[in-house]
């Protein structure tokens, strides 16, 4: 069975399995314009629209995976594929200080896996302690 940790921050649960590893992704404010993450965002809701209405729990479960892979694929396609919006960690005295950042609470609040900064975002792997 599954234990989970739950905390509040700003009135809004966190909740994560005890041991779990983290996919953690992260973008700048702005580097997504307001039209695209309406429509990202709608696109999202329909599957949850869709999913909701399917009796089989197996079936809803195996779809609501691939629905969500394929919608994080479009997010980060988009963000990869933006000229325009801020590029602030292409400047390496701003990337530098990101990079710092993540390996600041790195075994002490978690240990850091791997992480990827691109222009606008980041992914990171973590596992909480």
């Amino acid at each position: 069975m599954l234990e989970f940790q739950h905390a509040y921050r700003r009135h809004l649960p966190h909740i994560q399995p005890l041991g779990a590893i983290l996919f953690v992704t992260f973008r700048l404010v702005g580097s997504l314009p307001a039209h695209i993450q309406a429509e990202l965002l709608a696109e999202a809701n329909g599957v949850k629209r869709e999913l909701a209405r399917l009796n089989d729990s197996q079936e809803q479960a195996r779809l609501a995976y691939l629905a969500h892979k394929r919608l994080f694929g479009r997010w980060d396609a988009c963000l990869d594929s933006m000229t325009e919006g801020p590029h602030w960690l292409n400047i390496p005295e701003v990337a530098q200080i990101v990079v710092d950042s993540l390996h600041h609470f790195d075994g002490e609040r978690y240990l850091l896996d791997c992480f990827c900064l691109m222009s606008n975002h980041s992914h990171l792997v973590l596992q909480p302690l």
